[in-house]
């Protein structure tokens, strides 16, 4: 047993160092990109265009949530990549359906009711949200294949591509004072342009495949059905508790202070993804091979991860802090009022980094119906940290305290949560280990425990 933990060890530095390495070079590359052009952003759009990218942001992530049904996210969990591919084919179909649908809502829902009066774009153009979510999701799902590839350097050259043509776009749509739509396009088309490659080694596997006509996809669908069943109303419920929030703002206060959440959000989630990300990512990756594999150490990789976060966590924090205090200085005038928001939501984002990515051990280890559960309590409420303030007749920065204090309480219950279910994994594998030990060493019980856990009792030996 030590042996196979200490060789484990070695294997888990050697990958995850290099593999979260090239993901975090390449984000922070990206995101460095992208921060470095925040300054001249801020002077080229006014807080009412970042509050309508902040209230479409909102809406997409809860529509790109459920597009592909989950099962992008059983990618990397499959037996091989033949029935890899399948469970990419079966996301891209229900990225697709999701998609049109979403699209065919929103044309009209806007058509027959009244949009919110802080969303004028939104409101006359509402089939961009059908046309955006398609092209994240298909991002999204090809970032996995690449997760279950461990390509981890193309993983890493999408985040480069990311920030590049965003921050390119953004730009030139601001110089042409394009507003809403130019945030939109460097959004949502430097994802879609980065994902292109990723992706290109499924296809021989995918066509094989679907030679084999539709039952492939049946078996995955059937094998995989806690994904749509316990994960899609779980990413619905778990990114509203992210994004309801702006919607809320967006109907409770005015555009500007709309715009200062929306504002806050985006250049504190910029530093905040730079090593939740990558360490996200890689731990996703190798702890998944340890569950196909039927071995544990699923909490020793949590601990190390979080250890890890922990310090990034820190640092972002006091670099916020440096931040909050010059706003007017590093963003222009109009934005020295958010100063506060983005101060106290900086907290809320620290926490973040620590419980939100390393929160994927629920699903990791099958553990569903728990994540669906913590979900239905806390979308409830982070909604009522907006709702409650603004009913009591709060100031938008007391309401934004509020909402901080409610988000980081329910980061640290998601970590809590998803560590017992990694000590639970490890448990259950170390005693299946052991009867596995005992009945090679003790021939003569073979029988005896075969019988034992036919009938689902303890052996006697």
């Amino acid at each position: 047993m030590l042996a196979r933990l200490q060789r484990f060890s070695r294997l888990f530095r050697e990958k995850s160092k290099s593999g979260a390495l090239q993901i975090a070079s390449g984000t922070a590359l990206g995101q460095a990109i992208g921060f470095i052009a925040l300054p001249v952003i801020s002077r080229l759009y006014n807080p009412g265009d970042i509050n309508e990218l902040a209230a479409f942001t909102a809406i997409l992530s809860m529509t790109t949530a459920v597009a592909s049904m989950r099962f992008d996210q059983s990618i990397p969990l499959a037996e091989n990549d033949d029935e890899a591919a399948v469970l990419y084919g079966v996301a891209k179909l229900g990225t697709v359906t999701t998609s049109l649908l979403s699209l065919a809502g929103f044309v009209i829902a806007f058509h027959y009711f009244n949009p919110p009066k802080n969303l004028p774009v939104l409101g006359s153009q509402p089939w961009l949200l059908g046309a955006c979510c398609l092209l994240t999701s298909f991002y999204l799902t090809s970032v996995m294949w690449g997760i279950r590839q461990t390509d981890y350097k193309e993983v890493a050259k999408t985040k480069v591509i990311q920030g590049v043509v965003g921050s390119v776009l953004q730009l030139f749509g601001g110089f042409l004072h394009l507003g809403f739509f130019g945030l939109v396009s460097g959004q949502v088309l430097g994802q879609a342009t980065a994902g292109t490659k990723l992706s290109a080694s499924v296809w021989k596997p995918l066509f094989r495949q679907a030679r084999e006509g539709w039952a492939p996809f049946g078996r995955a669908v059937r094998k995989y059905k806690r994904f749509p069943l316990y994960l899609t109303p779980a990413a619905l419920l778990n990114t509203a508790a992210l994004q309801l929030p702006a919607l809320l703002v967006n109907l409770f206060f005015p555009m500007t202070q709309g715009g200062f959440y929306g504002w806050s959000m985006k250049i504190g989630q910029v530093p905040s993804g730079l090593i939740g990300t990558a360490i996200a990512q890689v731990f996703m990756g190798e702890a998944s091979k340890r569950v196909r594999n039927g071995q544990g150490g699923i909490t020793w990789l949590m601990d190390r991860s979080a250890r890890t976060l922990a310090i990034a966590a820190v640092i972002y924090l006091a670099l916020c802090l440096v931040v909050s205090l010059n706003m007017g200085l590093l963003f222009g005038a109009k934005w020295r009022d958010a100063g506060f928001s983005f101060a106290v939501l900086s907290v809320a984002n620290a926490v973040s980094i620590v419980g939100s990515p390393l929160g994927m051990a629920l699903t990791v280890t099958g553990n569903q119906p728990t994540q669906l559960r913590f979900d239905m309590v806390r979308t409830p409420l982070v909604a009522m940290s907006v709702v409650a303030p603004h009913l009591l007749g709060w100031s938008f920065n007391a309401t934004m305290a509020c909402l901080a204090t409610v988000m980081s309480v329910t980061y640290v219950w998601y970590f809590k949560l998803a560590r017992n279910s990694a000590v639970n994994h490890d448990r259950s594998v170390e005693a299946k280990t052991e009867v596995g030990e005992k009945a090679v060493s003790t021939p003569y019980l073979d029988e005896e425990i075969l019988a034992a856990e036919e009938f689902g009792i303890e052996p006697t030996g």
